[in-house]
């Protein structure tokens, strides 16, 4: 039996015990399932669709599950986000790119490709950050050597306490905040210091 079908099934009998408590609760069961490739119409309780892999249920006229593969979030009637239960995020849970860590020999240093960048800058680099992401903070550990000189865009500001890497070799822990990654109105703030090792 395919999973569509298996899914299909668990929707129905899901349905039926829905009109079971329904109707012991006084409120005459009335529950439907729609296992088709249109949108819910609202006359659903339960709803699979297959080419997606959603699968929602309504209560009381709004659909508070909805799911893609397994488990995708929260939606609300009209497709927009939710709200998640607190305590409903948990590390294993997030993005990779939140909790991963990158190599880089350039100056392209990427927001969105992962949360810490181990930077060895043998050469002049001019930094750029592709895919600034408002309100979030890059950390990179930057390691220069031949004297190497290190130039950041004109929309990043220093921070109270900077040591600048640029030509002098050792090991520097840079954060980057993002409060604003609008075209023209880019705005990253940067604390670098270096370490004693």
């Amino acid at each position: 039996m395919s999973l569509s079908a298996r899914i299909s099934l668990l929707a129905a009998a899901i349905a039926a015990e829905f009109n079971t408590i329904r109707t012991e609760m006084g409120d005459g069961g009335g529950a439907s399932v729609a296992t088709d490739d249109t949108a819910p119409t609202g006359s659903e309780t339960l709803w699979y669709q297959p080419s997606t892999g959603i699968l929602s249920l309504l209560v009381d006229g709004q659909w508070v599950i909805s799911s893609k593969d397994g488990i995708d979030g929260l939606d609300g009637a009209d497709g927009a986000d939710g709200t998640m239960p607190d305590g409903s995020v948990t590390y294993a849970k997030l993005a990779t790119a939140l909790k991963s860590a990158s190599s880089v020999t350039d100056g392209v240093w990427d927001f969105a490709a992962s949360g810490i960048i181990n930077a060895a800058i043998s050469s002049n680099v001019t930094v750029t950050f592709p895919n600034l992401q408002q309100n979030t903070t890059l950390k990179v550990k930057i390691v220069v050597t031949n004297s190497a000189t290190i130039a950041f865009p004109a929309y990043a500001e220093k921070l109270k306490g900077f040591t600048d890497p640029s030509g002098t070799d050792g090991t520097y822990l840079a954060w980057f905040d993002c409060w604003d990654d609008g075209s023209g109105t880019e705005k990253v703030y940067m604390s670098i210091t270096q370490t004693e090792v």
